[in-house]
């Protein structure tokens, strides 16, 4: 009873059996809508910036060719919006832009729509959670992992779960620019928007009565998101790292830093390899080096700070006592219709996704 005083005692504790489990599943329900409405607002983004580029591609046009004809027009246009996509820089513009609104507009409208936490909430001071440093070099760990499981199915299958356009888009060519630009948003924009959607609310949104529940199942959701196969794993085993460092922390500021080191990591690797790629020995040195230290460091974190405490590692005062929670969780979890539309739009993303690596 004196934890629920501490977190306010939210008033769904005082609902019928019924509702309670309705008021339960709206939250989960809410949790993939999140991911789709992000999708969305991604998505239109980014034909807004088609529209505003071609409109402006085709004025000048124009103002260069008086006189000139319709289909001409068309065709310069068709051109010159062809070029002007296949650019990297100008892809990772609007992808930074995109998900700027996206992470962080979807967060905000969900927070007002769920109306079960603040967004101040997840802001909060960290707790003292000893060892808390150890558990965000330790992501280090899990990226190692991954990548090394990444590299055999890759080896085996010869298919690579990125597209061929978004490996030239992520990848170095030499300009400052697009340099500054990856660097910007891989290890700035995405570590705190999207800790700011899938810890602060996703993970939130799911754990009102069950915590490692709402690890687990924001973990599937945050490796879907990112709609492609090299991802999907990877995603879920960071994600489970990066919750449990909320949890016990009670605050999103040490899994942005996770996952901040995480990505600044991987672009480091990826910068070597574009341009030293005759030094390929010195890059595993270099990925084992830290794995190795990552994996002391998360060992540490995870021994001194246990298991997830459903009931006092929680990060805002969403929480709900029901004695029952058998088909809250996990069943309630999966036939969710909203959780099965975010599974089949990213499944079918990352199905597109695919390219052959002989290819």
């Amino acid at each position: 009873m004196d934890q629920q005083m501490n977190y306010g005692s939210p008033p769904e504790q005082a609902m019928e059996p019924v509702m309670l489990k309705r008021k339960i599943k709206h939250s989960y329900n809410t949790a993939g809508i999140a991911m789709i409405l992000q999708l969305l607002i991604v998505l239109g983004v980014s034909l807004i910036a088609g529209v505003v580029v071609s409109s402006g591609i085709t004025a000048r046009i124009m103002q260069e060719n008086p006189g000139i004809s319709q289909a001409e027009l068309m065709q310069k246009a068709q051109e010159a919006g062809a070029a002007n996509a296949q650019d990297p820089f100008f892809a990772n513009v609007v992808n930074t832009i995109g998900y700027l609104f996206g992470n962080i507009g979807t967060f905000l409208i969900m927070i007002a729509a769920l109306k079960a936490f603040k967004a101040k909430e997840v802001f909060s001071a960290p707790r003292k959670a000893p060892f808390a440093v150890g558990g965000v070099i330790g992501i280090l760990a899990l990226q190692g992992l991954s990548i090394v499981i990444q590299g055999v199915i890759e080896s085996v299958t010869q298919m690579t779960g990125v597209s061929e356009n978004m490996q030239t888009m992520t990848t170095f060519n030499g300009d400052p620019k697009l340099t500054a630009l990856i660097f910007f948003y891989f290890v700035i924009v995405a570590p705190v928007t999207e800790e700011l959607l899938c810890r602060g609310f996703v993970l939130n949104a799911l754990a009102p009565i069950d915590r490692r529940f709402a690890l687990y199942a924001s973990s599937i959701l945050f490796g879907l998101m990112h709609g492609n196969f090299n991802q999907i794993f990877n995603g879920f085993l960071l994600g489970l790292l990066l919750g449990y460092l909320t949890l016990k922390t009670g605050s999103i500021f040490f899994s942005i830093a996770a996952h901040m080191l995480a990505n600044l990591n991987a672009m480091g690797m990826q910068y070597l390899f574009a341009y030293k790629t005759d030094n390929t020995t010195a890059m595993l040195i270099y990925a084992a080096i830290v794995s190795v230290i990552g994996l002391v460091c998360l060992v540490i974190f995870i021994k001194k700070n246990g298991k997830v405490n459903t009931d006092t590692d929680t990060v805002t005062s969403y929480m709900i006592d029901v004695p029952d929670k058998k088909g809250l969780t996990w069943k309630a979890f999966f036939t969710s219709p909203a959780v099965i539309a975010v599974a089949v739009i990213y499944i079918i993303v990352a199905i597109v996704s695919v390219n052959s690596i002989a290819g």
